[in-house]
């Protein structure tokens, strides 16, 4: 498990041959008052300190509850819902997963972080501020105080290890995307055109 909380592993697919994927464990697992579970966008590392894998697969953290007594320690088999699916590290937390039958050509990063200038006022990247993204985003916005979302104007994506990155302007980033952008888009400033949202997704192999 690296600092972002991505877990990294190489299991032998059914021909015995070596498959390296990842699961991004905040997708799976919350902290409920102090506690690790299991849940859907559980989102954990919010609160939650001096997380470590132990015994081989159980994830320890430090987690803060609503009240100071119910802050502490708390670990959390990861071998309940995480296994070896055909080579590929999958959760089952909702039900059997569907295996790729493929694995992605491009590699698991060790450092998965995307960072990004982004510009609310100029779409040749006058940059108004940098951010990152240490996990998928199924539709993130920058929102202003009131919860309305901005404006992106333009985009440079300075470090990127393997994500597709897609624009749109609807709240749920369904349908077809105003722009798209991969890994050979690194440096260069692209004009989002008032987009609203932005997609986050893995190209190598993840859960």
């Amino acid at each position: 498990m690296n600092s972002a909380f991505w877990l990294i592993a190489t299991c032998p697919d059914d021909s015995g041959a070596a498959v390296t994927s990842s699961v991004y464990l905040p997708g799976w697992i919350e902290n409920q008052e102090g506690n690790l579970t299991w849940k859907d966008g559980g989102n954990f590392e919010e609160t939650c300190q001096n997380c470590a894998l132990i015994n081989g697969g159980s994830l320890k953290c430090f987690c803060d509850g609503t009240y100071a007594n119910e802050n502490g320690n708390s670990t959390l088999s990861l071998e309940d819902h995480i296994a070896n699916y055909n080579g590929h590290l999958l959760s089952n937390l909702d039900g059997a997963p569907t295996i790729p039958t493929n694995s992605s050509s491009v590699a698991v990063p060790s450092d998965a972080t995307l960072t990004m200038s982004l510009s609310i006022s100029s779409n040749t990247c006058a940059s108004d501020f940098t951010w990152q993204f240490f996990g998928p985003e199924p539709c993130w916005a920058f929102t202003f105080v009131n919860g309305r979302p901005s404006t992106l104007e333009s985009i440079q994506i300075t470090t990127n290890p393997g994500w597709s990155i897609q624009s749109y302007n609807n709240s749920d980033c369904s349908g077809a995307p105003l722009v798209s952008l991969n890994q050979k888009d690194v440096n260069t400033c692209v004009d989002l055109g008032g987009a609203e949202y932005l997609k986050a997704v893995p190209l190598w192999n993840w859960d």
